[in-house]
């Protein structure tokens, strides 16, 4: 820190943990590889990750002024580069391994320009991608180096992006639009190291070794932001009609009478949807819409651009989430689904072509918020009517819907936007609920659309 004034250091200990799937990418490996330690040979979360968000929320939804806080290095007219040093300085997030449980998710590389895979590089590829599971904890430091007689704002600045991450408003890694990257503070704890003071001084040299009474818990008395506002949330309840089948990349069950394929699971052993399949089922059935309605650019405004000029790419507004199907004890019992493996060329019957899959069902309770962004109310118009369309079931999720899996019973459709409610039912005839017409302003935004 030479070059910096400052006579106050505030550390902050940082316990989280993650409210979902997180993947933060490997530089060595794959990218689809979980960022290893290259000494503790364990996931972690590198500091520069942690900066990052924090700052990216600083510039996006607050006047804080972020290069002050965080720094910046740019070139002046006679081209040197100057920098103004950070106050803030970040520690990388270590895990404790005993919470930490690994997943392997599928995917699959799409070629957004005819909506199916290709030969290209860019897309037809299948890769796997790794995650930390839900309810991964770490821990991270977080050191403030002020001038007590200039700085005296940053203290409160760096509290409200802790407020933020509280709120569920920060999310780090990749495929955040998917349900991953949601981490939340589990607690919050403060010293001040007063440096005009000998004693300050003296528990600064020796602040590793301090007791935890030493410092001050104040993840209860941060401030309540809601600054990354959601337009809209939006929760879908029903049931599987029949089964579904998700497949994940292996199953749980080995020898005689074990399955081929299975439903996925999330780190806790639950059947689940993941967030990135509801995605690509809501974004092809989206797709189609806009296509017949003429208003395709809601697509990207839905799902994001992604450009080789970074600054020509952004993210959509509509955030998935995983969705657990039914209970776990019900479905470990479901009985396998025996089916023979036909030639789609011929129509013949492979040899020893006999598979088993295990599906699953139950109860299921979709969620997707729609971002104050890009068009938000056109967007949520062309998402209900995609809905509407899940539910009418003309679309499915998953794989073998000309088997009947996929279809999903739902029973009622909640729209929250702001204080206002909406509610959709499906009983014997749709009944609609939407006093402040939500839905119907909502249809209008997507017609006046550009």
């Amino acid at each position: 820190m030479a070059g910096l004034k400052y006579d106050e250091i505030i550390k902050y200990v940082v316990h989280a943990k993650c409210e979902g799937p997180l993947h933060i990418g490997s530089s060595v490996g794959g990218k689809e590889d979980v960022l290893i330690h290259p000494v503790d040979h364990a996931p972690f979360i590198q500091a520069s990750s942690i900066a990052g968000v924090f700052r990216s929320y600083a510039e996006s939804y607050t006047d804080m002024d972020s290069d002050e806080l965080f720094g910046t290095a740019h070139l002046d007219q006679k081209r040197s580069t100057t920098e103004q040093q950070s106050r803030i300085r970040f520690t990388d997030g270590k895990f404790d391994l005993s919470s930490v449980k690994m997943e392997l998710r599928p995917h699959v590389k799409i070629d957004r320009n005819n909506g199916s895979v290709s030969s290209s590089k860019s897309s037809g590829q299948k890769f796997d991608m790794e995650y930390v599971g839900a309810g991964a904890e770490f821990i991270t430091s977080i050191y403030l180096y002020l001038d007590s007689e200039e700085n005296s704002s940053m203290e409160k600045q760096v509290k409200m992006l802790f407020g933020a991450m509280k709120s569920g408003e920060m999310r780090f890694g990749a495929k955040k639009s998917s349900g991953a990257g949601s981490i939340v503070p589990i607690s919050i704890k403060t010293k001040t190291f007063h440096l005009d003071q000998a004693s300050g001084r003296e528990n600064w040299l020796n602040e590793e070794l301090l007791e935890d009474s030493a410092y001050e818990e104040i993840v209860d008395l941060l401030p309540k932001t809601n600054a990354h506002k959601e337009r809209y949330k939006v929760v879908v309840k029903g049931k599987t009609e029949g089964a579904i089948l998700i497949k994940g990349l292996s199953v749980s069950e080995f020898g005689p009478g074990a399955p081929d394929s299975e439903n996925i699971r999330n780190s806790n052993g639950d059947y689940i949807v993941p967030g990135s399949s509801f995605r690509g089922a809501m974004r092809s059935q989206m797709e189609k819409i806009s296509s017949y309605l003429g208003k395709e650019s809601l697509i990207e405004d839905s799902f994001g651009k992604a450009g080789e000029d970074q600054e020509e790419s952004y993210a959509g507004n509509l955030v998935f989430s995983d969705a657990v199907i039914g209970d776990r004890m019900t479905n470990d019992m479901v009985e396998l689904r025996h089916r023979i493996h036909i030639d789609k060329f011929t129509g013949g019957v492979f040899q020893q072509g006999l598979f088993a899959e295990k599906n699953a069902v139950g109860d299921i309770e979709l969620e997707i918020a729609v971002i104050d962004k890009n068009q938000p109310d056109a967007v949520f118009g062309l998402l209900m009517l995609a809905l509407r369309d899940l539910a009418g079931k003309v679309m499915t999720l998953g794989s073998g819907f000309s088997t009947g899996k996929g279809y999903i019973d739902v029973s009622e459709i909640t729209i929250q936007k702001g204080e206002d409610t909406a509610q959709v039912m499906f009983q014997e005839d749709v009944v609609v609920k939407d006093d402040s017409n939500i839905i119907q302003d909502a249809i209008t935004a997507l017609k006046e659309a550009s």
